[in-house]
């Protein structure tokens, strides 16, 4: 009797675990690596609480040189941060009609946590709108990286773009990482 009683404890708690992580990736439909411009997507989670800068750390503002070619250098994300669990944080950039072949290049690193994966994600406007309320979203470029992944976005076009640090998918672990994110033209 009192193995069936444990029994039926353990499966309760089971049931418990399982109602509160329904919405984790382990029950969401498969996510691609990568994924062509302009493609929809939509997150796994119909809740996403936005990760905010402090007013007493607020992230850097992004500083822009020009080359005497006319060539621009604007740093996007220079930043060493913990995402926790479900948390995003997005970063602002525009690219100006006049730049020529713009891009988005740098690397992003995951140090610790979980299974060391964040999603990159470049949307609008709209799209990070969207995002922030879980709904479906266009996207310029999305990418779920493991460990360590060099960036490099092209064939942008102009306007104001966001790059997304996701630890959305996440139930359980925060993730430490290190990005540093430049947007140059030629």
């Amino acid at each position: 009797m009192l193995i069936l009683a444990a029994c039926a404890a353990g499966l309760s708690m089971i049931f418990a675990l399982l109602s509160f992580f329904r919405d984790s990736e382990f029950f969401s439909s498969a996510q691609r690596s990568t994924s062509p411009a302009g493609a929809r997507v939509s997150p796994t989670l119909p809740l996403i609480i936005v990760e905010t800068p402090q007013t007493n750390n607020p992230s850097p503002t992004p500083s822009t040189s020009t080359s005497a070619t006319g060539a621009i250098r604007q740093t996007i994300v220079n930043d060493a941060l913990f995402l926790l669990p479900g948390r995003y944080r997005s970063y602002r950039f525009v690219i100006d009609g006049s730049y020529r072949n713009p891009r988005v290049t740098g690397y992003l690193a995951v140090q610790s946590g979980g299974n060391r994966d964040v999603y990159l994600t470049i949307v609008d406007e709209q799209g990070l709108q969207n995002y922030s309320n879980g709904l479906d979203f266009n996207f310029a470029y999305r990418i779920k990286v493991f460990d360590y992944k060099k960036i490099n976005v092209g064939n942008l076009q102009p306007g104001i773009y966001y790059v997304i640090l996701g630890n959305t998918h996440a139930r359980l672990t925060g993730k430490q990482l290190e990005a540093r994110l430049t947007l140059e033209s030629d």
